[in-house]
């Protein structure tokens, strides 16, 4: 049945996803991702998170962002609609062998 999106793919690995998570400051902030589509949305959503940020939390966020990024060895995502919705997506597209219903499809 389809019941509309419910998933997003929102990185192409788990390195990728990683940069999101922590140029997003949050994880939690890229669970609304699901609800956008449009470039105006993701800025306004971009600065409402920005706005919201503490000192408290945003040193320690990069604190703990600095400490991965000298363990794991990523990159933090510039132009996070740009990434998210044409990159990712359109990888994803020309990956797809099988379309399905919920737009992720199947690949090999």
């Amino acid at each position: 049945m389809d019941f509309g999106e419910h998933i997003k793919i929102v990185a192409r690995n788990i390195m990728e996803f990683m940069g999101l998570v922590c140029s997003m400051k949050r994880a939690i902030a890229i669970s609304n991702f699901i609800f956008f589509q449009e470039e105006a949305r993701y800025l306004d959503y971009l600065k409402e998170l920005k706005q919201q940020e503490n000192d408290e939390y945003t040193e320690k966020a990069i604190y703990i962002i600095a400490k991965l990024m000298s363990t794991i060895k990523f990159k933090l995502i510039d132009d996070v609609y740009d990434n998210v919705e044409r990159k990712v997506k359109t990888e994803r597209k020309n990956q797809i062998t099988l379309p399905a219903l919920d737009g992720i499809g199947i690949t090999l």
